[in-house]
């Protein structure tokens, strides 16, 4: 569960103030009290529960995170919960998704009294769904009933879920596997700019921790606001000059034609104050004050006492370069940078 939020974070940092999770609510424990038979087990699930919202705070993302109590759907109604979420018929979602499960699953039986106890697998789900079967039929028929059970059990989680989403004004955004197949896309003419947001990759940072990101997200708060904005007119404008497009598309988009070349040259830049001084140490000074200015923003030369550089190249080069550093630090995207700085471990 901690991958799961440290992906959550991954791929919201950049642009949402808030995460919006369903938690552990009093219905679904005793409904686990059925399955587990024991207080041990209930407790197990709630340690879980407990340990997740600890790992949360101790990566500095409590403020990220708003637990809400999940909506109660049944899966006999689909198409009415569907309609009121927004959404089309559900019914044929479910349909393919259950068709999807029905092929390549595991399903594991156990003789227990006068029924059966039974595991179903799919590689499409992240779980193990157990329980009790009554009668002699098939293998297969089992297996084909389990499978479309989980569907319409999936499909209403989904619902549950834009209707949260709905209700918080929230975009709703779900974690899949890299490898997933996409069944069925909805079809939506004019993706919003916080969902393309949230479909943006930034490779530049997948080397930082969650705590690390978090962490200089608000220590740099106003760096960070800054970078929001460009991300959201770069989105804007890339959504007024394309045709079509789903989220998805949108933001590779963005990506390539935007943020990777701003990114290069913000690296440019950077790369090109450091050669300005060259060596460090031969770029020493006596002018306290402009040793000073290049300390605060994190580049100050080293300094021997008593030594004085006759002027000229040195201090030529040091205006320049003290230019140069200017412009990354009022570039747009330099707390992405700064980000990606902190993510290969460099200390400048």
């Amino acid at each position: 569960m901690t991958n799961s939020v440290n992906q959550l974070i991954g791929n919201t940092w950049h642009y949402f103030d808030r995460i919006v999770v369903t938690g552990l609510d009093p219905l679904r424990v005793l409904e686990h009290q059925q399955d587990h038979k024991s207080i041990s087990g209930i407790a197990e699930v709630i340690r879980t529960h407990i340990a997740l919202a600890l790992y949360v705070r101790e990566i500095g993302a409590e403020d990220l995170f708003f637990f809400q109590r999940p909506l109660r759907l049944c899966t006999e109604h689909l198409d009415q919960h569907a309609q009121e979420a927004g959404l089309v018929s559900a019914t044929e979602v479910a349909r393919l998704l259950g068709q999807e499960l029905a092929v390549g699953y595991s399903l594991d039986l156990r003789k227990s009294g006068r029924s059966w106890r039974y595991a179903f697998s799919h590689p499409a789900l992240s779980y193990v769904h157990g329980g009790r079967a009554e009668g002699n039929g098939s293998k297969e028929s089992l297996a084909e009933y389990l499978a479309y059970l989980q569907a319409d059990d999936l499909t209403a989680a989904f619902i549950r879920d834009v209707a949260l989403a709905r209700r918080s004004q929230a975009t709703l955004g779900q974690l899949t596997a890299v490898d997933s197949r996409v069944l069925a896309v909805p079809h939506s003419p004019s993706p919003s700019v916080a969902e393309v947001a949230f479909n943006l990759t930034l490779p530049t940072i997948e080397a930082a921790s969650v705590s690390d990101i978090v962490r200089l997200r608000n220590e740099a708060r106003d760096e960070f606001e800054v970078f929001r904005r460009a991300l959201s007119a770069a989105i804007e404008q890339r959504l007024g000059t394309l045709s079509a497009g789903d989220a998805s598309s949108v933001a590779e988009s963005v990506n390539r034609d935007i943020l990777e070349p701003a990114m290069a040259d913000l690296r440019r830049k950077v790369h090109l104050s450091r050669r300005l001084l060259g060596v460090r140490s031969e770029a020493t000074l006596a002018a306290g004050s402009l040793v000073t200015t290049i300390g605060l923003i994190g580049y100050a030369p080293v300094v021997v006492p008593g030594l004085v550089i006759a002027a000229g190249g040195v201090v030529t080069a040091v205006s320049d370069y003290l230019k140069e550093r200017r412009d990354a630090e009022a570039h747009d995207l330099h707390f992405l940078w700064r980000v990606s700085r902190e993510a290969a471990g460099r200390h400048d």
